[in-house]
């Protein structure tokens, strides 16, 4: 299981000391308005503080330590301080270089900004009737998706179709050596090996996202392979479908709920019992 913080003082330790065989990782989007902060502190443009964000945004993105490294040092010659600051934020907890589990290429807070919007603090009176203003909306967003799936050609969904799209785009010009029935030399401006058993890329891009790279598919090409054969089964559309196929049942009338029951239920030793 792996839990997605903003990085606060204290939960990196507890996490693992609660969670021993998890993983942490802090949200992009938190650590980035704390350096656009910094960096308004400074003396510099706002040009340069841009390009120290793209940096910054290139050095979390980054397959490679090697890449990670460019990025931070490209930071570095602006202002060694903003490249301390960086490093000083554990990117262990935020790099795809360094990171030690998958996180599928996805950055977005997306689900917790829309979860935050949900919360009808203002309209309901009570935390029963809140969760139950929650559950409704979640069984509106599950029948929209599960109906929306229903039209998707496949096999993969429409963002991941987008995405295939744009590794075979850029898989055009490059050169195919093959070493065995499995193992791939890929030239391009660089060198990179291409293991189809293992499903890996030198560039680390596979492993990372769970969808195939350019290098991946040029040689997919060169063998008559089929690109979908190799990707993450999250990405597929039966995967989709299951994860939107539970049922949340319908509650009676939230007149008829025993609040006195709940009352009962606000401590371990008063938990005897709830209706």
């Amino acid at each position: 299981m792996t839990f997605l913080s903003s990085g606060q003082k204290g939960l990196d330790a507890a996490v693992a000391q609660v969670f021993e065989d998890s993983h942490h990782a802090f949200g992009l989007r938190h650590i980035m308005e704390e350096l656009k902060g910094e960096l308004r502190k400074g003396p510099w443009s706002q040009q340069i503080r841009e390009g120290i964000i793209e940096d910054f945004t290139r050095a979390a993105q980054a397959c490679s330590i090697e890449d990670f490294n460019i990025s931070i040092e490209s930071i570095r010659n602006i202002s060694s301080e903003a490249a301390d600051w960086i490093i000083a934020r554990k990117p262990e907890y935020w790099s795809d270089a360094i990171f030690r589990v998958c996180r599928y290429d996805h950055f977005s807070s997306n689900i917790v900004d829309a979860f935050n919007n949900w919360i009808p603090t203002k309209k309901e009176g009570s935390i029963v009737l809140m969760i139950d203003s929650l559950r409704m909306k979640i069984m509106e967003v599950i029948e929209s998706r599960r109906e929306a799936c229903k039209v998707w050609p496949g096999p993969l969904t429409p963002t991941m179709e987008y995405k295939v799209e744009e590794e075979m785009l850029k898989a055009r010009k490059m050169t195919v050596l093959c070493s065995s029935d499995t193992v791939f030399e890929v030239r391009c401006n660089a060198i990179f090996v291409v293991n189809l058993a293992n499903w890996e890329c030198t560039c680390r891009r596979w492993q990372l996202s769970g969808l195939p790279c350019m290098h991946a598919v040029v040689v997919f090409n060169r063998t008559g392979r089929s690109f979908y054969d190799y990707c993450s089964k999250f990405f597929r559309i039966e995967s989709y479908q299951l994860t939107y196929s539970g049922t949340i049942f319908p509650i009676p009338d939230m007149d008829t709920v025993d609040f006195e029951c709940w009352g009962k239920f606000n401590s371990a030793s008063q938990a005897t019992y709830i209706r």
